[in-house]
């Protein structure tokens, strides 16, 4: 059975200078197909970061991420579109605009 998901060595930083913030640190994963993963944390704990990261909407800082072993890595907004498009399913917390 091949991984799904694949996280090697994943961080994500945010600013420069004196007011970085790390967010995910070195962060290996591996999901298989047919498995269940829950994200559990308190608020600020990076489980946005690393949800928006497994699922090609943020690029991480440093490390690596395939997803049905294609390397999300050096590929442009049009590729990760049609991945997501075609591997990726979403449900946001919330609805980001107003419905009339």
């Amino acid at each position: 059975m091949s991984a799904k998901l694949v996280m090697k060595q994943v961080s994500k930083t945010y600013g420069d200078g004196d007011s970085v913030m790390s967010v995910l640190h070195n962060l290996d994963l591996e999901v298989n197909e047919g498995e269940f993963v829950a994200v559990l944390g308190p608020s600020g704990s990076g489980k946005s970061t690393f949800l928006s990261a497994a699922g090609a909407l943020l690029t991480p800082t440093s490390g690596e991420i395939f997803i049905d072993g294609e390397s999300l890595t050096n590929k442009d907004k049009g590729e990760l579109t049609e991945l997501r498009l075609q591997k990726i399913g979403f449900m946001f917390q919330a609805l980001n605009c107003c419905l009339t």
